[in-house]
């Protein structure tokens, strides 16, 4: 460590494509060995506020359900939060969305702790066979303050067929039933 300090004394840390920190190359490396996503996911500076990772629960996609969990970290100057996801096709054609405070009597109830993981469950998702993506973003009130294309993709084998009728107050021509948790990671 003592060369490269030497060689380089100053480093960044970049989180898609965005400064995340700037400064002493040992900070740099300390901060990357505190963070929670240095092995896997996205980096985040301790405080920032973003979006980690997401997975996508294949027992019950199996079972034709869709479960997905995103693991976040949030300033802790951000005091009502809202996560939200859409799940497209690989070109890009929103399939079906929801955040949190679609649903204010749920979004009320939810506590966001500092680092934590949200989990949205839509059980028997009437999606088309094919594969798909899940984008997530995380935001207070009108603002995000992160986004992330391309969390995890998925393969589905549907039973379904997509509704005759769209309607225009939701997000993607599906609005299948579905329930936003949170708990500490």
């Amino acid at each position: 460590m003592t060369v490269i300090n030497q060689l380089c004394p100053r480093s960044l840390l970049l989180d898609a494509g965005q400064i995340a920190f700037q400064g002493l190359t040992g900070d740099a490396v300390a901060l990357l060995a505190q963070s929670p996503t240095h092995e896997s996911g996205r980096y985040l500076a301790p405080g920032q506020t973003g979006i980690i990772d997401a997975t996508v629960d294949a027992t019950a996609l199996l079972k034709g359900d869709l479960v997905i969990s995103i693991r976040y970290q949030l300033d802790p100057r951000i005091k009502r939060p809202r996560l939200g996801l859409t799940i497209t096709t690989l070109q890009g054609l929103v399939a079906f969305g929801t955040n949190t405070e679609m649903e204010p009597e749920i979004n009320s109830r939810l506590q966001f702790p500092a680092t934590g993981t949200a989990v949205v469950r839509i059980p028997a998702i009437p999606l088309l066979t094919g594969e798909y993506r899940v984008n997530a973003w995380l935001g207070e009130g009108p603002r995000d303050h992160d986004s992330a294309e391309g969390l995890a993709t998925f393969r589905f084998s549907g039973r379904r067929k997509l509704p005759a009728h769209f309607r225009p107050d939701i997000i993607g021509p599906l609005d299948p039933p579905h329930a936003w948790s949170v708990s500490n990671t």
